[in-house]
C-alpha cells in the first residue's frame, strides 16, 4: 500500500509549522506563542530557506502569529519587498514573454506565477524565481532559437539531434538581464515525468493575467499532479513544495474524479498517493480537509513504482538508476533510441560520455570507501 515517503520535514519549529499550514481548512495547529526576538529571526530565516516568507505576512496579519510592534514594521517591509520582487519578476519576464509570443509559441505558464495567480488566494503568498514554461514539443526547438536570438543563452544544449522534442524534459535559456527560462516539454524529468503524453498537457488551461496580459495556466486537477511530482522527484527540500499539494489538495473546486482519471492513465497513481500522504503527514491535515485520503491510504504502489519513487525521490535517492528508469519508461521506439544516442554518443560539451560517468562512478566508490 501506499506510504509517505521515510523523508519529510520533522525538524520544522512549532511556529514555523503554524506558518506552512496558516489558511489551509481543518490543518495544523492554532496560533503559536508570543516569540523572543531571537525565535523570531530564526522564523523570519527558516521562511525565508523554505520560501514561505508571503504566508508569514498573512500569519501575523491574521494573529496566528503574535508580533510585536518592532516585528510588524518587519513584517511590512517584508511585504514591501516581495512585492517588489513579484513585480520585478513580471517586469523582466515581459520580454521573454514577448519574445515568444512574435515568434508564435503557444505557452502555458508553469509553477509560481500560475499558483500564485490561480490557486492562492493572495498572489503574495506564493513567491517564484524563475520563468517555467510549458511548450509543445513541435515548436520547442522555435522557442530556443527565438529566445537566443534575442540575446538568451542555451544553457543546456541538446547531446543529439532531436533529444529535446522526443525524449528530454526541455530547455533551459539564460536571458542577459540573469533570468532563467525554463522551457518545459513535459513537467518534470525522470521515469514518471516522461510517462505523460505531452499533448494532453494541453487539454484543460485556466486563464489569468500575468504582467497585464492575458495568459493560461494547467488545468487544477494537472496543477496538482504537477506539484506531486515536483514536490518527489529531485526538487528541493522546501516546505513550500508540500505547502502546494495540501493547497491543490484543499481547493474546494478540485474535481477528484477526473483527477484520479488523469492520474491513472498518466501512470502518476503512486507519484499522487504519495504526496497526498505526505501532505496529511507534514500538514496535518484533519479528516474532511480532502477528499482523497481514504484512496491514498488504500492505493497499491507496484514494486516498479516504488523503485521509481526510491530512485527519485530528494533526499537518500538511488544514484545511477535514473538513467535506466528513463529508458524503461520511454513511450516509443523513436525516443528510447534517441536516449541511446545521447548517452553512448553525446555531443562534446553536452553531456559526460561513458568514460566520464565511469571516472565519477570510481571516485565516489573510492570516496564511500
Amino acid at each position: 500500500m501506499a506510504a509517505p515517503p521515510a523523508w519529510g520535514f520533522d525538524d520544522l519549529a512549532p511556529e514555523l509549522r503554524v506558518v506552512l499550514t496558516h489558511g489551509l481548512p481543518g490543518a495544523g495547529p492554532g496560533p503559536c506563542r508570543a516569540l523572543s526576538d531571537a525565535a523570531w529571526s530564526r522564523l523570519v530565516e527558516a521562511c525565508r530557506g523554505h520560501g514561505l516568507e508571503g504566508l508569514l505576512v498573512t500569519a501575523v496579519v491574521d494573529a496566528a502569529v503574535p508580533a510585536d510592534d518592532a516585528q510588524r514594521s518587519e513584517v511590512a517591509a517584508l511585504e514591501l519587498s516581495l512585492t517588489g520582487r513579484r513585480m520585478g519578476h513580471e517586469a523582466r519576464s515581459t520580454a521573454p514573454l514577448a519574445v515568444l509570443d512574435e515568434a508564435g509559441i503557444d505557452l502555458c505558464l508553469l509553477k509560481g506565477p500560475a499558483l500564485a495567480a490561480l490557486d492562492y488566494p493572495d498572489v503574495q503568498q506564493r513567491p517564484t524565481g524563475d520563468l517555467d514554461l510549458l511548450v509543445r514539443a513541435g515548436q520547442i526547438d522555435l522557442a530556443v532559437e527565438a529566445l537566443v536570438a534575442a540575446g538568451g543563452t542555451w544553457t543546456d544544449p541538446e547531446p543529439v539531434g532531436d533529444y529535446v522534442r522526443l525524449a528530454g524534459k526541455g530547455a533551459t535559456v539564460m536571458m542577459p538581464d540573469g533570468l532563467e527560462v525554463d522551457l518545459h516539454r513535459i513537467l518534470v524529468w525522470g521515469p514518471f515525468g516522461v510517462r505523460v503524453p505531452d499533448d494532453e498537457l494541453w487539454a484543460e488551461r485556466r486563464a489569468f493575467t500575468y504582467a497585464g496580459v492575458p495568459r493560461r495556466g494547467l488545468g487544477r486537477e494537472e496543477t496538482l499532479l504537477h506539484v506531486a511530482l515536483h514536490l518527489l522527484v529531485l526538487g528541493t527540500v522546501r516546505a513550500r513544495e508540500v505547502r502546494d499539494v495540501g493547497q491543490l489538495l484543499c481547493s474546494p473546486d478540485l474535481d477528484a474524479e477526473r483527477l484520479l482519471v488523469l492520474a491513472r492513465r498518466w501512470g502518476q497513481e503512486a507519484v499522487l498517493a504519495t504526496a497526498v500522504l505526505m501532505a496529511d503527514r507534514e500538514l496535518r491535515l484533519g479528516p474532511g480537509s480532502h477528499p482523497l485520503s481514504t484512496w491514498a491510504k488504500g492505493y497499491p504502489v507496484t514494486a516498479r513504482d516504488r523503485l521509481w519513487l526510491r530512485t527519485e525521490q530528494p533526499v537518500g535517492r538511488l544514484r545511477g538508476l535514473e538513467s535506466a528508469a528513463v529508458y524503461a519508461e520511454l513511450p516509443s521506439a523513436t525516443a528510447r533510441q534517441v536516449f541511446r544516442r545521447a548517452t553512448l554518443h553525446p555531443r562534446p560539451g553536452t553531456w559526460p560520455g561513458p568514460g566520464d560517468r565511469l571516472v565519477a562512478l570510481g571516485r565516489r566508490l573510492t570516496k564511500r570507501g
